[in-house]
């Protein structure tokens, strides 16, 4: 009688489905409370970033639309370079502890990244001069510049008030 209102094939698939969804969501309710928090502050400068660079570059939604995707590959592209530099001399606390030969090794990577951000830097002002104004494109150095010593006035602020 209650084989007809129940089809047992199909409700295995949606338990199958939600036993998947449960476990791969899982992980991200584990996280600690202080990455949690690290993630939220990220979150909260990159949504002040878009409003800050959208006003004082005066984008219209059009421009928006072609600034934004290829500003957060510039990102995304100079937070991999960077964090590659990173890892390699993650645990180097001091220069002066490293062998002579570990120093230079040191001082060239450090020097090929930077020949990487530049190189990367100048594509994206190229692809900024063919996507925007060249006022837009001035507008949105001076929008980087001002968002970050504002950023920077608000952690002093936050430090001397912790003292």
């Amino acid at each position: 009688m209650f084989k007809n209102l129940i089809d047992f094939p199909e409700a295995g698939k949606y338990l199958t489905l939600c036993l998947i969804l449960s476990l791969s969501i899982s992980p991200l309710f584990s996280q600690t409370g202080q990455q949690r928090d690290k993630d939220e502050q990220r979150e909260a400068i990159e949504a002040r970033r878009i409003a800050f660079y959208t006003e004082r570059m005066l984008l219209t939604p059009e421009e928006a639309r072609v600034f934004w995707p290829l500003f957060n590959e510039y990102i995304r592209d100079r937070d991999e370079i960077n964090a590659t530099y990173r890892d390699r001399w993650e645990g180097v606390e001091k220069v002066s502890e490293l062998s002579a030969e570990e120093a230079g090794r040191f001082a060239e990577d450090q020097m090929v990244r930077l020949e990487k951000l530049v190189a990367l830097k100048r594509e994206f002002h190229d692809n900024m001069k063919r996507a925007l104004t060249p006022v837009k494109v001035a507008l949105m150095y001076e929008a980087e510049r001002d968002f970050n010593r504002m950023l920077l006035r608000e952690a002093r602020e936050k430090r001397r008030h912790r003292r």
